[in-house]
């Protein structure tokens, strides 16, 4: 889902718990615990932040785009006049319950005593600072004599491979194989670009791209059937249900709610999501697992989640903060049938939409997941995005067709509108055949000339566009669902 991006490893943190028995949960409990101590810091995220170069929110006239991302950077001009405020994730390291652990296997009872150990406890492995951190390549600087003509090339749709130090400005946009993140900027640069009825408020979450599925299972032991099988009854128990239904919110959770009641947030730009589960069971039997079944599990944890959800409306806990998210669909080329295919299908309550891409032309790209769980297609193939030091460049996936979604409520909807009512618009804006017409969008955002050969095109495109993830080994997960067993973001 293009950086991000925003999960696969929520079956390794649940497996690992067969091996934990009640002394060594109250040991890891222990170590979590005293790890942070962030309850006075939870209410500091309502004082001003206090920085020059943003400006306040204005959210009765304008929406406010809380974009949840890594790799802004703040100092590029098309965020001049629309940042409201910038924060970032904080997470310490420790293992999930059982962890250190080598073998999946134990009793009934020990799995159900660590369930409702992590279930129970209030989560303080992640909370949210002010401020962002973002690094980008020196060599911006030897290319900037050539910015400017680039950025023409890109806007008239004219850029070939003759232009003068076509590889090397390529090579560092494309962030230099992984050494510098430059992701966020070019979402939100799709929210922000030439419009004025938006606010941003910049969420910087690194673990959406600090490793990749294979290279995070590749030294785990196998799990088997049975352990999957074993986890399936454990969440049929009363008791373990009702814990997970009604856990604590977690610190990163309250700081969240805080930061969208303090912003007037009405819209989440969240270009990351959980791992399909056709690709999960690909990994696991590429590194000779075995033909793993996980959709009973996938379906049972979906279900979980939708009753906590119900239950903490009931409670109150989205009050002035219950925005819509518009989640991209991610990039494995899949069909999602329901829950037990994505964790992050459609079926959910009205404060979510998930966006697949589509070419110009209206076709679903062949790299976009597909099926009953996407809402809506937009825009997500050769797309014009921010790149650092004020570059342009070129890139395709779902990561772009969400912010080009949330931009066009942003410019056709009023901040007032709850996000049932923004849904029952939206899908009302789309063609017979699901997509928003790329008319509906400004033409300066793609790049579109039929003319020019798929040779140059891909020259062009980014060397870690969000479309090539659908190879297994580049695939990027969030690494707060590796280090939390299944913890869910607030939504």
């Amino acid at each position: 889902m293009g950086s991000a991006g925003k999960f696969c490893c929520f079956l390794i943190g649940a497996l690992l718990l067969w091996a934990c028995n009640d002394a060594q949960v109250e040991k890891m409990r222990g170590n979590r615990n005293s790890s942070l101590s962030h309850e006075a810091r939870v209410d500091e995220l309502d004082t001003d932040l206090g920085l020059g170069h943003l400006v306040p929110a204005t959210a009765f006239s304008k929406h406010t785009v809380l974009v949840l991302d890594s790799g802004f950077d703040v100092e590029h001009e098309v965020f001049k006049d629309k940042l409201a405020a910038t924060y970032q994730v904080r997470c310490v390291e420790q293992k999930p319950v059982g962890a250190e652990l080598t073998g999946f296997e134990t009793s009934d009872k020990a799995l159900k005593a660590a369930l409702l150990a992590v279930y129970r406890e209030k989560d303080t492995g992640c909370r949210i600072e002010r401020g962002v951190t973002f690094r980008s390549s020196p060599r911006f600087e030897e290319m900037s004599s050539k910015r400017d003509s680039w950025n023409e090339a890109v806007r008239k749709k004219t850029l070939t491979k003759k232009f003068l130090e076509f590889d090397k400005i390529k090579e560092i946009l494309s962030g230099e194989k992984g050494k510098y993140l430059y992701h966020g900027t070019a979402t939100a640069g799709l929210v922000a670009y030439q419009n004025p009825k938006t606010s941003l408020v910049f969420l910087q979450d690194q673990y959406f791209v600090e490793s990749n599925a294979m290279d995070d299972l590749s030294n785990k032991r196998c799990p088997t059937q049975a352990n999957v099988d074993q986890w399936v009854t454990a969440h049929q128990d009363e008791e373990v249900r009702k814990a997970f239904i009604e856990a604590p919110l977690s610190v990163y959770e309250v700081n969240l709610r805080n930061i969208m009641k303090k912003h007037s947030v009405t819209l989440v730009n969240y270009s990351a999501g959980r791992e399909v589960r056709p690709l999960l069971e690909t990994i696991y039997e590429k590194l000779k697992c075995g033909k793993l079944k996980l959709k009973e599990q996938y379906k049972t944890f979906a279900l979980l989640e939708r009753e906590r959800e119900v239950f903490r409306r009931k409670k109150g806990f989205y009050k002035d903060a219950d925005p819509l998210w518009i989640q991209a669909a991610g990039n494995e080329g899949a069909y999602l049938k329901g829950v037990e295919d994505s964790l992050d299908c459609s079926d959910h309550p009205n404060n979510r939409i998930v966006v697949g891409s589509a070419g110009i032309s209206g076709g679903t790209s062949t790299f976009s997941n597909s099926g009953t769980c996407v809402d809506i297609y937009t825009l997500g193939e050769k797309v014009v995005v921010a790149a650092p030091s004020n570059f342009l460049r070129i890139d395709d996936g779902t990561s772009y067709s969400a912010p080009l979604t949330v931009r066009f409520l942003t410019e056709n909807t009023v901040p007032s509108l709850k996000p049932p009512l923004m849904i029952e618009f939206l899908m009302k804006e789309k063609d017979t055949s699901g997509r928003l017409q790329g008319s509906k969008l400004p033409q300066e955002l793609s790049y579109e000339k039929r003319e020019q050969s798929i040779e140059v095109y891909a020259l062009a495109n980014a060397e870690n566009s969000d479309s090539q993830i659908a190879t297994v080994p580049e695939k990027r997960l969030n690494m707060r669902e590796i280090r939390k067993f299944m913890q869910s973001t607030f939504r």
